[in-house]
């Protein structure tokens, strides 16, 4: 019985001071957001003007949004934003060939979703 005490004893020990411990090294993160990592020019978002291939850019950042298209609620509109930068079109300041819209949050967070890099 007394061995089984200064097991626990000895085991507890090891635990609280483990969990006491300094890190040697700063935290990494291993999960990477590559989303902003990558950096792409006006010029090759151009390259993305269609319906089955549509990139824009929206305050900076670049959106692959060719998966979208065919569910976005304003239907075609969404075309004029095609390979260039779209950004008056997402915050209501232009038309984009049909009525102006200002978007919700909820449009917000679906567009981040389909961010894959900034404009550089």
């Amino acid at each position: 019985m007394k061995a089984l005490k200064l097991t626990a004893v000895a085991a507890l020990s090891l635990l609280l001071v483990g969990c006491t411990a300094t890190p040697s090294s700063a935290p990494t993160n291993s999960s990477t957001d590559t989303s902003t990592s990558q950096t792409y020019t006006a010029a090759e978002v151009a390259a993305h003007s269609s319906s089955s291939d549509c990139w824009m850019i929206v305050d900076g950042g670049v959106y692959d949004v060719t998966d979208y298209v065919r569910s976005h609620p304003g239907g075609s509109a969404i075309l004029s934003g095609c390979g260039k930068d779209a950004s008056s079109y997402f915050r209501g300041q232009a038309s984009g060939g049909g009525e102006r819209h200002t978007h919700s949050s909820a449009a917000e967070q679906i567009l981040g979703q389909y961010k894959i890099g900034v404009e550089g």
